[in-house]
């Protein structure tokens, strides 16, 4: 009988090793997986993936400084126009302005405006500003009596954006939104403002640029707060989190 028991306990433990085994991802898999921003550095320690080791050695091999990473992350530059029809390039972006692309012909657009137009005037009293980006052509009377920008989506500004796949992001999701702040997208990529307290967080972007600006001598760019990583698909950390770097990735916000 304690054969037996002996042999099935030995059969139970070779089987729960080899389902661990299987379920453990090659090294290449996990180091695709982080840099498509499926998981982090961090998850795949967690999950017992890799090892210390292994991460020290890939996040130095990952490191880029701090002049590089100010170029790499910046939007770029680009020129286009109001729907009124003057230019607009990125020399006209505030220092802290929540830059939302919207779809006109998309039905949540009208929610996006209608909220974006509500809280403007407190957006304003924060120092910050408010644009939208309209992604398509067509009818976009729903924009006619905007207070703030509406600008047109191009070429040049999708190039803009291309750094760290922001311009697929934009793309990607109908209506969305994040806070410019000097040179950068600093928060989470948003695909509804229904329950964001979009002045609270202009009052957040005005004390970071600050920071900024101290930090730098008066220039708002190239700071080391800014160390975003690869874009993640689902949000879940909270906005402060992600403006501060308290996580080190983009995150989308999808409520």
């Amino acid at each position: 009988m304690k054969r037996w028991t002996a042999i099935l306990a030995a059969a139970v433990c070779a089987f729960s090793a080899v389902s661990c085994a299987a379920q453990k991802p090659a090294l290449e898999e996990v180091e695709k997986a982080i840099a498509d921003g499926n998981v982090t550095v961090e998850d795949a320690l967690e999950k017992g993936w890799v090892t210390q080791e292994w991460a020290d050695q890939y996040r130095e091999s990952n490191t880029v400084d701090a002049a590089d990473k100010s170029e790499s992350f910046a939007v770029g530059d680009f020129q286009t126009q109001t729907l009124s029809g003057e230019d607009f390039t990125q020399e006209d972006l505030s220092p802290v302005t929540f830059w939302a692309f919207l779809d006109p012909a998309d039905p949540a657009a009208k929610e996006w405006y209608q909220e974006l137009a509500d809280a403007y005037d407190e957006i304003r009293e924060k120092g910050a500003e408010t644009l939208i980006c309209c992604k398509t052509e067509g009818d976009t009377s729903l924009f006619e009596d905007a207070p703030f920008p509406v600008i047109r989506y191009n070429d040049l500004v999708k190039e803009a954006l291309d750094s760290m796949n922001m311009a697929d992001m934009v793309e990607e999701l109908p209506n969305t939104g994040n806070w410019f702040v000097g040179e950068y997208f600093a928060s989470a990529w948003y695909s509804k403002l229904e329950g964001v307290d979009l002045p609270y967080l202009s009052g957040v972007c005005r004390h970071w640029i600050r920071r900024i600006q101290t930090s730098r001598g008066g220039n708002a760019g190239g700071s080391s707060f800014w160390q975003p990583c690869s874009p993640i698909r689902s949000c879940s950390i909270s906005f402060r989190e992600a403006f501060t770097g308290e996580k080190g990735s983009w995150y989308v916000c999808r409520g």
